[in-house]
């Protein structure tokens, strides 16, 4: 053999650790690649079985303190209910209660004061503070009209006084209706006892609720 093919003969077999190396971690990356894919699959899928489960819950909450409000309608708002509470971190029952205080859950509800939707929100305070802490404005038109802008709003609201007073105040919740002590008073007792309601211990199913509902409207 010439030194010329023994040389060429050796670099060959010094390639092959390198080659076999790679090729390797090459299917190790694609293995990788194709295991992560799937339990991402699996993992969203999880959560978007529990997101379900969640608002489900959330609508038997709502029947819990307003039967006047049909199934479709029920699961629609715990949707709504459901996604602001993971955004800003609130109690659904919360939500679910002060609503239930503010409007009965009527989207058309207009109080003396000038308060609007289901979520009863204030124009005359709130367009002004939303502009001011930079939170997208009030659209006073949409408020009144559409129920996920309202308990988006909403929820905004809930998350500012809860930053700014929950640290010293349990029931901060109640400064939503009002900031003077006697009607914060009388409030947060209202809300209260709607929470109170929602969590009262109830053997029946979603479905059974639906169905008594129904019943009770016929």
């Amino acid at each position: 053999m010439s030194f010329k093919n023994l040389s060429i003969s050796i670099l060959f077999i010094l390639a092959i650790p390198v080659w076999a190396k790679h090729s390797q971690k090459h299917r190790v990356h694609k293995s990788t690649v194709k295991h992560s894919k799937v339990y991402n699959h699996r993992d969203s899928e999880y959560k978007k079985a529990v997101a379900e489960s969640q608002i489900k819950k959330m609508a038997k909450m709502i029947y819990k303190v307003e039967k006047s409000v049909d199934e479709d309608r029920a699961l629609r708002l715990a949707r709504y209910i459901y996604f602001q509470s993971q955004k800003h971190k609130l109690d659904p029952k919360i939500i679910i209660a002060i609503i239930d205080t503010e409007s009965d859950f009527r989207q058309e509800a207009e109080s003396s004061t000038g308060d609007l939707s289901l979520a009863q929100i204030n124009p005359d305070v709130w367009v002004k503070e939303f502009v001011r802490l930079n939170k997208g404005g009030l659209d006073i038109e949409r408020l009144k009209i559409d129920e996920a802008y309202a308990i988006d709003r909403m929820a905004e609201i809930l998350h500012i006084l809860k930053d700014r007073f929950a640290k010293n105040d349990p029931h901060w919740y109640a400064r939503y209706h009002s900031m003077t002590k006697k009607f914060k008073r009388l409030y947060k007792n209202k809300v209260k006892r709607k929470i109170a309601s929602i969590l009262r211990p109830s053997r029946k199913t979603y479905s059974q609720i639906i169905a008594q509902n129904k019943a009770q409207k016929n």
